[in-house]
C-alpha cells in the first residue's frame, strides 16, 4: 500500500481517538485572531503554528482574489472554538484557505464557506499538503475541481467527526479531490461535479478512500461515481447510499483495484447507474455482514451479506444526534441487528464499540450494518392511578 495512504489512515485513526477531547485555548505561542486583518496576517506567517479564532470572520476586503494565502512547508493548526470563516469576494480566485507550498493543514471545530474560485479547492487548496478536519464542516463552496477541498498534488485528506457538504465542482471531486481519503464518523452529502466523476469524492490516481462510521449520500456526478470515485475503496461499518450518476451511482471503482467492505449497506441510487460499477472487472473483498440492493457490488461471499437484498429502509439524511447528519434505519428494516453479537467487531471492525454518533454498539440483539446503530426504544412505564375509594353510605335499622 502506498506510504501516503497509510499515512492518512494512521492520522485520521489518531483524530479519531483525539475527538473526544474538548478542546479549550491553544498553547501559549498561538496566535489568537480576531478579524480578517489578524487572520490574513497570522495565516500567512510562514512559521506560524497554530491559529485560534475568538470571533465569526468576514472576508471581504481582497477583492477580486480574494483567499486566504499561505507558503509554506510548515504544519500549522487551524482552531476555530466554534466561529466560521465566509468568503465574499465574488470575482476573481477566491478560495477561503489557500497553501500554496508543501505544508499540512489541520483545521479543528470551525466552518469554512463562501469560497468559489476557476481552480482547485473552492474552500481548501493546498499545493503537495495534507488537509485534516476535526469537529469541523467545510460547506458551500465551489472550485475547478475539489469543491470543498482539493489536496493537490499528492495531498492527503482524514476526516473525523466532520462534514464536506452542499460543494460544487465544475471538473471532478465535487466535494474532495485528492490522492487518498480517511473518513471516521463523518458526512460527505449533496455534494456535485458538474458534468464530471466523483460528486462526493474523487481520487484520480492509485490511492485508497477509507470509510468508517460514516456516510457519503446525496451526491451526483455527472459521468461517474455519484458518492466515491477511487481506485481502492474500503468499508467498515458505513452507508453509501441516494447518490446519483449515470455510470457507478454510489461507487466508481476504477483500474483492477478493489472494493473491500464489512458492515456497510451501499443502496438506493438515485438515479443513473446501479450501486457499483468496475471499470475493468469485478473485485470485491467482503469481510461480511455487507448489504446492497440490486447486486453490482460483488456482496455474498462473506459471512451474514445480503446481495440484492431489497429496500434497506434507510431514512433521509438528517440530524439523529451525534456531530454529523446521518440515514436512521427506519422500523422493521432488515439492517437492525444483522450481525451477530460475536462478529460486531470481526475483519475490519477491530476495536470500533459505537456508531458514527458516539452511540455504542450493540444495542439490541445485533449490531446494525452501517453507519448508525439503531437503540431500541422501550415501552414507557404505565403507573396506573390508585383506585379511588367508592363511598360508602352507612345504613341504619331497628
Amino acid at each position: 500500500m502506498d506510504k501516503r495512504v497509510i499515512s492518512v489512515l494512521v492520522a485520521t485513526a489518531a483524530l479519531a481517538g483525539a475527538s473526544l477531547m474538548v478542546l479549550t485555548a491553544g498553547p501559549a505561542a498561538a496566535t489568537t485572531v480576531t478579524d480578517e486583518a489578524s487572520l490574513r496576517a497570522a495565516f500567512g506567517n510562514a512559521a506560524e503554528t497554530q491559529i485560534d479564532l475568538d470571533a465569526d470572520i468576514t472576508l471581504s476586503s481582497v477583492c477580486p482574489n480574494g483567499e486566504v494565502t499561505r507558503t509554506s512547508s510548515t504544519t500549522v493548526v487551524v482552531d476555530g472554538h466554534g466561529h466560521t470563516v465566509t468568503q465574499t469576494c465574488a470575482s476573481g480566485n477566491n478560495s477561503v484557505f489557500v497553501n500554496a507550498a508543501g505544508g499540512d493543514l489541520q483545521f479543528r471545530n470551525i466552518t469554512i464557506t463562501g469560497g468559489s474560485s476557476a481552480a482547485n479547492g473552492g474552500g481548501i487548496a493546498t499545493a503537495g499538503g495534507d488537509v485534516s478536519l476535526t469537529n469541523s464542516s467545510v460547506t458551500g463552496n465551489s472550485g475547478g475541481a475539489g469543491g470543498g477541498i482539493a489536496a493537490n498534488s499528492g495531498g492527503t485528506v482524514g476526516l473525523t467527526n466532520s462534514t464536506v457538504s452542499n460543494n460544487s465542482a465544475s471538473a471532478g471531486g465535487g466535494g474532495i479531490l485528492a490522492s487518498a481519503v480517511g473518513m471516521t464518523n463523518s458526512t460527505v452529502s449533496g455534494n456535485t461535479a458538474g458534468a464530471n466523476l466523483g460528486g462526493g469524492i474523487e481520487v484520480p490516481g492509485s490511492g485508497l478512500v477509507s470509510l468508517t462510521n460514516s456516510t457519503v449520500s446525496g451526491n451526483t456526478a455527472g459521468t461517474e461515481g455519484g458518492g466515491v470515485v477511487a481506485f481502492d475503496v474500503t468499508l467498515v461499518y458505513s452507508t453509501v447510499a441516494g447518490n446519483s450518476a449515470p455510470q457507478g451511482a454510489n461507487l466508481d471503482i476504477r483500474s483492477l483495484d478493489t472494493l473491500t467492505a464489512f458492515g456497510s449497506v451501499v443502496a438506493l441510487p438515485a438515479g443513473g447507474g446501479g450501486n457499483c460499477f468496475f471499470e475493468q472487472g469485478q473485485s470485491t473483498t467482503s469481510n461480511g455482514s455487507n448489504w446492497d440492493d440490486d447486486a453490482s457490488c460483488g456482496f455474498g461471499a462473506g459471512p451474514g451479506d445480503h446481495s440484492n437484498g431489497g429496500d434497506p429502509l434507510l431514512g433521509a439524511l438528517a440530524n439523529n444526534g451525534g456531530s454529523t447528519q446521518t440515514q436512521l434505519p427506519q422500523p422493521g428494516s432488515p439492517l437492525i441487528d444483522a450481525i451477530p453479537v460475536a462478529s460486531c467487531q470481526a475483519d475490519g471492525a477491530s476495536g470500533i464499540t459505537a456508531d458514527q454518533r458516539g452511540v455504542t454498539r450493540p444495542q439490541g440483539s445485533g449490531c446494525d450494518i452501517g453507519a448508525v446503530e439503531v437503540a431500541p426504544v422501550t415501552p414507557p412505564v404505565v403507573t396506573p392511578a390508585p383506585a379511588t375509594p367508592l363511598p360508602i353510605t352507612p345504613a341504619f335499622t331497628g
